[in-house]
């Protein structure tokens, strides 16, 4: 059973974390009467009782002050919200007056694109109006819960609706409720002409509970179960094959279908990264621009399914494979390219078929990552372009699938050696990144500073650097200048090494800054995962270097190489993902759109409202049991102890 507190945390939201009642510390004075056994009415029972009420005052204050503060935000929404709505309005009649022409119809384009712009806007703001609702009703569960564990301490029965009632955000909802109908019917009289029903699938938001029963997890783990007995049989032919000698062409395929494991590994380690983004509280939909109404859990586990299967079709053709060496029944470049095929489908969708979230986000974003000189980057659009550099030897296996499928084995030379697009392809993945800052550059306007996006693409320059040096010494082979290129390459790639590990540990993580203090003020993660984290990295991007200049490894190009240093480099960025969301969520490093608190693209000024009139009464004069002695807590309390305290003891 979920306790209180854990199912206080779930339901917080996170970029409001701090503004909620501290449950946990509220428990502390409690505690210490509950395991001290103290005498009611005793000097040390009156200390700890002392600090529990000034401490839920304290609480109370910070609660109260942070709602109306949220409060006077939304009103002010609502005012710059109608103005944009009268300004659509007074737009759209304007366009209807006009006759049709090719100017008339670039309108009818831009008065779409505005409408559109303002169906999010709205529908944004609709769900602050009840993250503002879940805010007041997830402390009045917490101040009731801790109020109730209070009694059964200290023996008293306490008026929970008198202390609620000091603090004017417990009684505010109707003013939430009417910013609600509102928005409601402003939403579906302008934006959805008058179908309440199309208005409320775009504004309803999920609620935020607990699943009893999680299906994802029933399908994941049947998927991965059938994944083990596959690799089971796999090992069990491989060794009754051992001393079979084996084709340059099986060699091939083998070596392909050790490329094509991490493409599964991949999705099922960003889908942890997912779910301990949310379990920290870290607001990725925010970060990544993903739609913030439809739950988070459903990402991580949408995600997860995909690799699962991933893995599932990459057991069961890799098994056929091996078993048709005996059968000969299917062609090993067809069971290749049904693998391919399959994960395609998966990549394409991954988002809409299992999490029935934005159809084509992940084509749009690495649409957004191929022309980034120009577009403006968003966090998404670098995030998932440096996935993609440790995606390196996984998409040089489908040029090689690719390849192999259309023009068959080379018994001479092999397929990848005499390919003359896969050292491009392996640049690809840094030449996004690189274009990225380039354009980050440029957009920083007058003020620009080679440090740091210039020095970031400086990076990952020299990391081109190697994999061009790879692709020449290898086709330099027999040269008598094969050594200087060599030379040239070991050169790079120690270069590139220790920069990119720098701007990892530096930049990207916020940490080892200093001696004095190596890590962070502000951290979520347990202190020893950081320097853990800085020690494999190190280690990890040795196995990187040698997926970098897979031109000069290809010898090493076995089922067994593909797997491994494809896992590891999988590793290494499963723990940078880690470390680098925490940095964003929490310092905002890369100057992206995260901030403590969720803002709409308006100024936080201009309505004030009057507290202080809002405020309910209290009554002046205590009504205090004479058989009952308690004493009044250290500073100012907007109650009395004979107000919130009834008569029975």
């Amino acid at each position: 059973m979920v306790g209180f507190e854990d199912n206080l945390k779930y339901l917080a939201v996170p970029e409001w974390k701090e503004k909620y009642l501290d449950y946990g510390r509220l428990k502390g004075p409690l505690e210490k009467i509950k395991e001290s056994k103290l005498e009611p009415n005793t000097p040390e029972w009156d200390v700890e009782w002392n600090d529990f009420w000034c401490l839920l005052n304290s609480e109370l204050q910070k609660v109260d002050s942070f709602f109306w503060d949220r409060f006077k935000f939304l009103r002010k929404g609502k005012q710059e919200l109608r103005a944009k709505l009268e300004s659509f309005l007074e737009r759209k009649k304007k366009r209807t007056k006009k006759k049709m022409s090719i100017l008339v119809l670039v309108s009818k384009l831009r008065t779409k694109s505005h409408s559109s712009r303002l169906r999010d806007l709205m529908a944004e703001y609709y769900r602050l109006l009840h993250m503002l609702r879940s805010f007041a009703d997830v402390n009045q569960e917490a101040v009731a819960k801790i109020l109730k564990k209070h009694d059964k301490v200290t023996f008293r029965k306490t008026k929970v609706d008198k202390v609620l009632g000091a603090f004017t955000s417990f009684g505010a909802d109707k003013q939430v409720k009417e910013l609600v109908r509102w928005t409601e019917s402003e939403f579906i009289s302008v934006l959805a002409g008058g179908n309440r029903k199309e208005a409320m699938n775009k504004l309803r938001v999920q609620p935020h509970t607990y699943e009893r029963v999680d299906w994802a997890r029933y399908r994941i783990g049947i998927m991965l179960g059938i994944v083990i007995c596959c690799s089971a049989m796999m090992v069990g032919i491989e060794i009754s094959r051992r001393n079979e000698p084996r084709t340059e062409e099986e060699k091939e395929i083998r070596s392909i279908y050790g490329g094509f494991f991490p493409m599964g590994v991949g999705p099922i380690l960003l889908a942890i990264n997912l779910h301990a983004f949310a379990e920290r509280g870290i607001n990725y939909p925010l970060i990544f621009d993903i739609d913030k109404r439809i739950a988070t859990k459903r990402y991580s586990q949408g995600v997860m399914q995909s690799g699962a299967l991933m893995l599932v079709v990459w057991a069961l053709m890799f098994l056929s494979y091996i078993a048709n060496i005996y059968t000969r029944t299917l062609d090993g470049s067809i069971s290749v390219a049904i693998t391919i095929g399959v994960f395609l489908v998966l990549f394409s969708q991954p988002w809409h078929i299992i999490v029935y979230g934005k159809f084509g986000w992940l084509f749009s974003t690495l649409a957004r990552a191929a022309v980034a000189p120009l577009l403006p980057v968003k966090f998404a659009d670098f995030f998932l372009a440096d996935q993609l550099i440790s995606m390196v030897l996984p998409l040089l296996s489908v040029e090689s699938a690719i390849y192999l499928f259309v023009w068959g084995f080379d018994p001479e030379g092999g397929t990848p050696t005499h390919s003359g697009i896969r050292p491009l392809i392996a640049i690809l993945p840094y030449w996004f990144r690189f274009a990225q800052c380039l354009r980050r550059y440029w957009d920083m306007g007058p003020s620009r500073t080679l440090f740091p996006h210039m020095v970031n693409a400086g990076k990952y320059f020299a990391s081109m650097l190697v994999v061009v040096f790879s692709a020449i010494a290898v086709e330099n082979e027999d040269h008598r200048l094969f050594p200087l290129y060599i030379g040239l390459w070991g050169t790079c790639a120690l270069i590139s090494m220790i920069y990119s590990l720098c701007w990892d540990l530096w930049m990207d993580w916020g940490i080892l800054r200093s001696c004095k203090q190596p890590l962070r003020e502000k951290l979520l993660y347990s202190r020893w995962f950081y320097f853990f984290a800085a020690v494999t990295d190190f280690i990890l991007r040795l196995g990187w270097v040698g997926s970098l200049s897979s031109q000069l490894v290809y010898d090493l190009n076995t089922f067994q190489y593909g797997i491994v240093i494809g896992i590891l480099e999988m590793l290494r960025r499963f723990m940078w993902n880690f470390l680098r969301l925490e940095n964003e969520h929490l310092n905002n490093c890369g100057q992206f759109r995260v901030s403590a608190d969720i803002d709409l693209p308006y100024d936080n000024v201009g309505l004030e409202i009057d507290v202080d009139a809002a405020i309910s009464d209290v009554e002046d004069d205590a009504r205090t049991d004479p058989d009952l002695t308690l004493p009044e807590p250290d500073g100012i309390l907007p109650f009395t102890m004979g107000d919130v305290y009834s008569s029975e003891v």
